[in-house]
Formats: C-alpha cells, sequence, structure tokens
C-alpha cells in the first residue's frame, strides 16, 4: 500500500521500471505482448509515455543490459524499415523482406512487435496506404472520433475508436495534446457544445442567427471551423439527442450483422463507416462502447 505522504512516481517511471523488472524474470528483452500480458502496464501505455514501444525500451537501458541473442532490437528493426522504405519508395511488404532486407523474414518483426504490422505502424508507417500517413489524414480522422464520442478523444479513446494508432500522432506531432491543437479540435467541440446547449435552451434545432444571439460564438467562428451551418448541424447530432434512442435489441442485432460481414467483432471505426446507427447511439444505450461488446457476447452465448 502507497504511503499517502509520499507522492506516486510518475507513470513514465514506474513503466522503466516495469520493463525492467521484467526484462530481468525473462532474461531478455520482453516484446510488446510479454509486456502487457505479465506487466502492471499494457503497451499502449508505455506508448503513450515515450511515443513508441522502442523508445520505452530505449530509455530503460535494457538493451545494453539483456543485447539481442540472435534476436534484433527494436531500434535495429525500426532502422531497418526505415531503411526499406527509403530504398523501395515505398512502405515495404514482408515479401520484399528475402530480396532486400538485412533480415530475411517477418519472425524478427514479430517477435519484438507482435506483428509485421505492428513493427510497421511503430516505424510511422501506414499499412494501407503504401506510405507515412498524411498529416491532414491524422488531423481529420481525429476530429472524426472527437465527433463521434462528443468530446475531445484521449489515448484510450484513439486506441478504442480511431483508425489509427497513437504513434503516428506522437511521431508526426510530438503528442496527441499538441496533435489536438494542430487539428483545431477543441475549438470544434466547443463550438458543436455551444450549438446543443442553445438546442436545449430553445427546444428546436437552431438556425445559425439563433445560435449567434444566444449563444457564445458568432457566425464567423462557425463557418472557420465547419464548411456550412449544416454541415455544424449535423455534427452537432442534435437530431440523435431526443428521446428517440435506438431500441437495445436492435443494436445488438446490428453488432451481430457486422460481426458476420467483417467475420470479426466491430471496432468504433467499423461503426463509422458499416453501422445503420452512430457510435454515440451504442454509448448512449450501454454506456461505453466496450459495454456493448460486451453485451453483444452475453447476447450471442
Amino acid at each position: 500500500m502507497s504511503n499517502p505522504y509520499i507522492p506516486d512516481k510518475p507513470r513514465s517511471e514506474r513503466v522503466i521500471e516495469e520493463i525492467r523488472q521484467l526484462s530481468k524474470e525473462l532474461g531478455k528483452i520482453p516484446t510488446q505482448n510479454e509486456f502487457s500480458d505479465h506487466g502492471e502496464f499494457s503497451d499502449n501505455q508505455a506508448k503513450s509515455e515515450f511515443g513508441s514501444w522502442s523508445n520505452a525500451i530505449s530509455e530503460s537501458g535494457v538493451e545494453d543490459e539483456y543485447p539481442p541473442s540472435g534476436v534484433a532490437s527494436p531500434h535495429e528493426l525500426i532502422e531497418e524499415i526505415h531503411r526499406l522504405k527509403k530504398k523501395l519508395r515505398r512502405t515495404p511488404t514482408t515479401s520484399d523482406l528475402s530480396e532486400h532486407g538485412k533480415f530475411k523474414s517477418s519472425s524478427p518483426y514479430e517477435r519484438v512487435f507482435g506483428s509485421w504490422k505492428e513493427a510497421v505502424q511503430e516505424a510511422g508507417f501506414d499499412t494501407n496506404s503504401g506510405g507515412k500517413i498524411d498529416r491532414e489524414e491524422l488531423k481529420n480522422e481525429l476530429n472524426c472520433v472527437a465527433i463521434e464520442l462528443e468530446k475531445v478523444p484521449q489515448t484510450r479513446d484513439i486506441k478504442e475508436h480511431c483508425k489509427y494508432s497513437i504513434e503516428p500522432y506522437n511521431r508526426e506531432f510530438g503528442s496527441l495534446k499538441n496533435a489536438l491543437q494542430q487539428s483545431n479540435t477543441y475549438q470544434r467541440i466547443d463550438l458543436l457544445n455551444e450549438v446543443r446547449d442553445v438546442s436545449i435552451e430553445i427546444d428546436a434545432i437552431p438556425t445559425i442567427s439563433e445560435a449567434e444571439s444566444l449563444g457564445r460564438f458568432d457566425r464567423d467562428e462557425y463557418l472557420m471551423y465547419f464548411d456550412s451551418w449544416c454541415s455544424v448541424i449535423e455534427n452537432s447530432k442534435i437530431y440523435y439527442s431526443s428521446s428517440v434512442v435506438p431500441y437495445r435489441g436492435h443494436l445488438l442485432d446490428e453488432l451481430r450483422q457486422l460481426h458476420q460481414e467483417l467475420d470479426r467483432s466491430p471496432n468504433g471505426s467499423d461503426i463509422r463507416k458499416f453501422s445503420e446507427y452512430s457510435l454515440i447511439s451504442y454509448i448512449r444505450v450501454f454506456g461505453s462502447f466496450e459495454n456493448a461488446i460486451q453485451s453483444y457476447t452475453n447476447y450471442q452465448s
């Protein structure tokens, strides 16, 4: 039990201690999966603190104490992906490794990062588009998540609902907070919350003149961050704020249908793309999207 008179150590220090302790127990540098399975923290928490898993390993100093035997270090593997990207002028695939790679298979990457895809993402590249993720695409996705959740997203929300992991945001912007600031996410959510407040006050969908006269912002501020007033209303989800909420059974049936179509359990990004209902509908009915998935699992059994 911690002493109430002694402040807890910062989480970054505790993550480092956990990496060192687990390295000592395993006699080697832990993989991301080993860290999540056996440690107090998840690999995503380590990435959130240090920007990437390889940075966390580097900060812990375990590479010097437990040099890899036959397995490259995280930094070596990331550098190799960057070298291949520069040589091939595109994001490398596993089929490129035997001909062009220093390591002739994806096995070293899988042992350290869990999968080739996670290794490529750790290097800061998009596994879908064949190149580094465009800054504007990262910002757009961040705003999409914010609008779906009706709040400024935190690291946990990025993990659960974003198309991209936290690493590209840390790598491209320095931190999630910087990414949110440069994406104007705080301003957008502020504006949408104000429209909702005006809507509640007049018990109707407000016009831009009503929002301007009854709220804190003028029309120029709304149109600075949204294409039109229709876009403001659509993104504010005032239509979804009425007492008419989707029936719980319909949402569970929708999850079952998506599960069958995708051949896996749907995530927040899938709901935004394919579901008849908005992500916020699931959150309103079940309390969180995690609860919705758990209810669906129970519903199936």
